[in-house]
């Protein structure tokens, strides 16, 4: 039996639990016996030394939720070591036992629930069977011993039973209750709580919550904080740290853009020169926003000096758009990158220009990165840059007159020379050093590093020569006649002609293969005469022009060849790729002659009057188009 006073109370009663006999209600009744969602939340494993002192100097809780706790009190299970001063059985058979601190006049009430009115479910109900059977063995020498008391924090709203405490704190239900407390808890302890308790951060991303630390018994103390139970390329500092007791504190956590996505539980430990305490919270990765990236075309070539595009394509894989600043690296020297607009949002795509300078190294997939750097991830996209040669070509007139462009080298010419017959073609040697003009007649000119290997200059010739092409290293050459003869010169090799040949329509020009094994003649109706290691791989001979072919240039192969019209028509064979042509399109003077830049990757028309049309990777470095000319421009050459 209970001995002591006997007292009522019913101001602020709630309804009756679902569980027990009818006399089970009251305020908050289902956190009182541990039937709400949150009680199972409560750390029995761990008890936190107090004080009356300090729990019943915690703010007062004038309003809180039936069914829900307040962190972390009502989340902690404490132990206050005092003297039972008084106790009371309630209405609701709850015995109300009073403890005093051992150093002071504070007092509070615990409250050991009646084992009818907690079920079994709730995980107090066999701690709070034995602390009532345990009180009632000792209730009548209860009053005035010291015993060492562990319940759950509890606000209530009791107005009316004495010896409240002044924030209506309560330790209910009483989980142990000790007659024989032996030692002391600890002199100085203090505990901690985070607030929130359940943060989320995003990857590659930070988030932060509060760490409160609390004196619950002796005197504050330093404590260093420390973290763990974080996943994998995640970190945690505060601030400040170290610390002490009674203060709080800032956890930053980091999250890098490879952490895993889910939820973990970090364990924040105070460490004090006296105690330790170790508090939890929940943290949840949420995947970040991120995006692809790609560049159309991949793959650019820029001659030096020149500029080339790619457009930045982007898209949201995750999350949502985010604006991303856009850059490249792995340029080589004297390149440049700029991208407009240079930042965009992700979806949104910028056009990138490349641009090489005069001193670029010449090379092939240099590989650069395009590069968008946003708040939440990076990405890059490979861009293969070839650096080619900076554009040079020549122009020839028909007096001889040579027009030399870009880093194109003058090394003479036969203009203001008399000539006995006309220039009708020209070839230049393979590093660019020089240069062969032909005439009608057969004569050669040649300059700069362009060895003289015979002509046929002052030789009767049945048909006037049309064209030439050099040897590929540039020891020799050969010459072609309207009527297909050909004549061979220094290490050119004859294969064959059609000089005894009747012909459709006259031969017009001539290329060679690219280890001069062998070489084509192609007709003014476009008829594709081939020898040596020179493959056919389709003509214009049986198809309707709108204008005659005037010249004919190779890909860097040998696998292929263009065909350009005197309207600028061009007709692309085997692996020539077609760039565009000025066929359809209203000339001042016609076409007379092409060339296939370095790569062969492009190529340029040249008209009469010395007007150039670059297309592909073939870059425009000037013209004499709209300049007076001694002559018309009869034919060009690059290198």
């Amino acid at each position: 039996m209970l001995l002591g006073t006997l007292g009522v109370s019913i101001a602020g009663e709630q309804p009756a639990a679902a569980y027990g006999p009818s006399y089970c209600s009251g305020y908050r009744w289902n956190v009182k016996t541990g039937q709400d969602p949150q009680a199972s939340q409560v750390n029995l494993g761990s008890v936190t030394p107090t004080t009356v002192g300090f729990l019943t100097s915690l703010s007062a809780q004038p309003s809180l939720s039936d069914n829900s706790r307040l962190a972390p009190t009502e989340l902690t299970q404490y132990e206050i070591t005092g003297t039972i001063v008084d106790y009371q059985l309630q209405h609701d058979n709850d015995c109300h036992v009073v403890i005093q601190d051992n150093s002071s006049s504070n007092v509070m009430i615990t409250e050991i629930p009646d084992p009818a009115c907690v079920p079994s479910s709730s995980p107090f109900a066999a701690m709070a069977a034995n602390s009532r059977s345990v009180f009632s063995a000792n209730a009548a020498s209860a009053i005035g011993s010291t015993v060492a008391i562990k319940g759950v924090g509890f606000f209530d709203n009791n107005t009316l039973t004495s010896n409240v405490a002044p924030n209506k704190i309560e330790l209910h239900p009483v989980l142990d209750i000790n007659f024989n407390p032996g030692s002391p808890p600890p002199t100085n302890y203090f505990t901690m709580n985070a607030s929130p308790s359940t943060t989320s951060v995003i990857q590659g991303h930070s988030a932060t919550t509060s760490i409160g630390t609390q004196v619950t018994s002796g005197s504050s103390q330093s404590a260093n904080l420390t973290a763990s139970g974080l996943p994998a390329g995640a970190t945690a500092s505060f601030s400040p740290n170290p610390i002490n007791s009674g203060q709080g504190s800032t956890m930053a956590i980091a999250a890098s853009a490879s952490t895993p996505t889910g939820t973990y539980t970090v364990n924040v430990k105070g460490t004090g020169t006296s105690t330790n305490y170790t508090t939890s919270m929940t943290l949840t990765v949420i995947a970040g926003n991120d995006f692809s990236l790609s560049s159309n075309p991949n793959s650019l070539t820029v001659p030096q000096g020149q500029s080339g595009t790619t457009t930045i394509t982007s898209a949201v894989t995750n999350g949502s758009a985010q604006t991303v600043s856009l850059s490249a690296s792995g340029l080589p020297s004297g390149a440049t990158a700029s991208s407009n607009p240079s930042s965009i949002a992700v979806g949104a795509s910028s056009t990138m220009t490349i641009s090489t300078s005069s001193s670029t190294p010449v090379g092939d997939d240099y590989p650069v990165s395009v590069i968008a750097t946003g708040p939440g991830a990076t990405h890059s996209s490979a861009v293969s840059l070839g650096v080619d040669p900076a554009p040079r070509y020549w122009m020839v007139a028909t007096d001889g007159g040579i027009f030399a462009f870009g880093n194109a080298g003058f090394y003479g010419s036969m203009g203001g020379h008399p000539l006995n017959k006309p220039i009708v073609g020209m070839a230049a040697t393979p590093d660019g050093g020089g240069y062969w003009l032909v005439a009608s007649d057969g004569g050669i000119f040649g300059f700069g590093d362009a060895g003289f290997y015979g002509s046929m200059g002052g030789h009767l010739l049945n048909k006037p020569i049309v064209g030439m092409a050099p040897t590929f290293d540039g020891r020799g050459y050969w010459l072609v006649a309207s009527d297909g003869g050909i004549f061979s010169f220094g290490d050119a090799r004859f294969f064959g002609s059609t000089g005894a040949v009747h012909l459709n329509q006259p031969v017009v020009g001539m290329a060679s293969t690219p280890v001069s094994g062998g070489y084509w003649h192609v007709a003014s109706d476009g008829g594709i005469f081939s020898f040596g290691d020179a493959g056919f791989f389709g003509s214009t001979g049986d198809v309707h022009l709108n204008q005659p072919i005037v010249g004919m240039a190779s890909t860097v192969d040998g696998l292929g060849y263009w065909l350009v019209a005197s309207d600028g028509g061009i007709f692309a064979f085997g692996d020539a790729p077609f760039s565009g042509s000025t066929g359809g399109h209203p000339l001042n003077k016609p076409i007379v002659g092409m060339a296939s830049s370095f790569d062969g990757g492009g190529y340029w028309l040249v008209a009469s009057d010395g007007g150039l049309f670059a297309f592909g990777d073939a870059g425009f470095s000037g013209s004499k188009g709209g300049q007076p000319l001694n002559a018309p421009v009869t034919e060009m050459a690059a290198a």
